[in-house]
Order: C-alpha cells, then structure tokens, then sequence
C-alpha cells in the first residue's frame, strides 16, 4: 500500500517523524503551536519581496491561516510558499487580500557580504542566564526572550540594566543544539549582587573573527557557518564559542556583528 502524501509532497511517515521534532515547546513558548508561528512568521519575514508586518499567521493544530493585505498576486502565492515549505505545518488557508495600491518593498539582501576580519577581543565582566535550545531560528529568539525576561526579573534592583549592553553567547554547539548565555555587560567595579540563575562571568578574550552586515535570524544562524569556514581558510583553529554585543538600551537583536573565538593556527 503506497504511503500517502502530504501538502508538500512527502509521505505521512516522514511527516510525522519531522513533526515529533515540534511536539515541545521551545523556551518561552507554551506550546507547540507557539512553535509553528514563530517559524511562519520568521518565514514571511523573511521572503524576497514580502513587506514585514503585512501578513499574519494565525495557527491552530499546527493548520496555519494567513491574513493581511499585499499589493499583487505574486506576493500573495510567494508568502503561501513560504509557509507551505515549513515542515510543521499540515495546513493552509490563504486569505490574504490584494490591493494594487500598497507601496512594493525594496528588494531583500539574503548573502551576507562583507567578508569576516579578525580583531582582539577584551575581556568584560556581565551577569548573565544559560538557555539551551535548537538551532532553529524561532528557537534561537525564544531562548533569547525567555532569557532576557528572567534578568529583568533577578536584576530588578540594578537600575544601571536598562543601559547596559545585551550580550549573547553561542557555545558548545553540537549539531542542531546550542548553550547560550544571555547577559549584560557590567561596569568594573559596578558588579549587582546575583542570586539563583543569574550569575556572574566576563565576555570571551582574544583574538577573534568577525562578521558584520547581519540583517536577520537566518543569516545569523549562517555567519557562523561563515566564520568557521574562513578560519579554516587562514589556517586557524576556531574555539566553540561565538558571542555578539548589542548597543545598550537597544537589544535590536540580531543585528549585531558575530564574533567567532580563534584559539591557535592548524599546523
């Protein structure tokens, strides 16, 4: 008897083995159809041609309705595309509406161009939480969100935290998971009393590789893939741990450069 087949062309054994993988909530969602519109909305986000803000995923039992309005056809069909390649999803209904007088959207920037340079990291003292999370960009954020809400609460007696610099550290990554440690930056001398998750450590130090002109979560999840390949090239050994600083008060993360440790040249 022939396995049937899905929306996206692929069986339901593998369907269903590709959505066991979304069963669990990722860090501060609170289900698994917190999951799914993470990653429909990361998808529309970030489609060539597709104007941020303009269409909605609404989900529900992993089936996914899409509201809002663009200004052509193109970018109707393009935006179910997009979802519809999301192997979490079992289901769409497009209601997207045209109107032919919307402004169009500058054309996106996907590669990452400017090429890695290598400079010398300082150390510097922060408090910080550990996430443990999936590689997948919705992931990634969530952990990232949790994180920074449960500093907020721990540090709510350090004022100086709402000016303080966000820090992001990407360690220990095996395969498709990863430790971060989400801290902020502390003055010398300045450091807050910590207690329970928060704790007290300092930011990576030496010479590192760096990339910037990163515009979104995908080429985040890229550019390390980036830095360790250009260390190969220039016959160095790269450590596992990657970091970015944000300016303080912003926490426009991702838009960051990534830092990539370097610990000794290949002989």
């Amino acid at each position: 008897m022939t396995d049937p087949v899905d929306i996206h062309g692929t069986t339901n054994s593998r369907r269903r083995s590709a959505l066991r993988e979304f069963n669990e909530p990722f860090v501060g969602n609170t289900c698994a159809d917190d999951n799914v519109a993470e990653c429909v909305q990361l998808a529309l986000w970030t489609t060539p041609g597709l104007p941020r803000g303009n269409v909605h995923g609404e989900v529900k039992d992993r089936r996914v309705t899409l509201t809002g309005t663009l200004a052509s056809r193109q970018q109707r069909q393009a935006a179910e595309a997009a979802v519809r390649a999301l192997d979490c999803v079992t289901k769409i209904t497009n209601d997207i509406a045209i109107d032919p007088t919307l402004k169009q959207p500058p054309e996106a920037v996907d590669a990452i161009d400017t090429p890695p340079d290598i400079r010398v990291a300082c150390a510097f003292p922060m408090v910080y939480v550990t996430r443990y999370c999936s590689m997948i960009p919705a992931s990634v954020s969530a952990a990232i969100a949790d994180a920074i809400t449960s500093l907020d609460h721990g540090l709510a007696d350090w004022d100086d935290r709402h000016s303080a610099r966000l820090v992001v550290l990407y360690r220990n990554q095996r395969g498709d998971t990863v430790t971060l440690d989400v801290g902020y930056l502390v003055e010398r001398g300045m450091m807050p009393a910590v207690a329970g998750e928060v704790k007290a450590g300092s930011t990576p130090a030496g010479e590192a590789l760096a990339i910037e002109d990163i515009e979104n979560l995908p080429q985040l999840v890229a550019a390390r893939e980036i830095l360790l390949s250009y260390a190969a090239a220039i016959g160095r050994k790269p450590e596992n741990i990657a970091w970015q600083i944000l300016e303080g008060g912003t926490h426009s993360w991702p838009n960051a450069p990534l830092h990539l440790l370097l610990s000794r040249r290949l002989q």
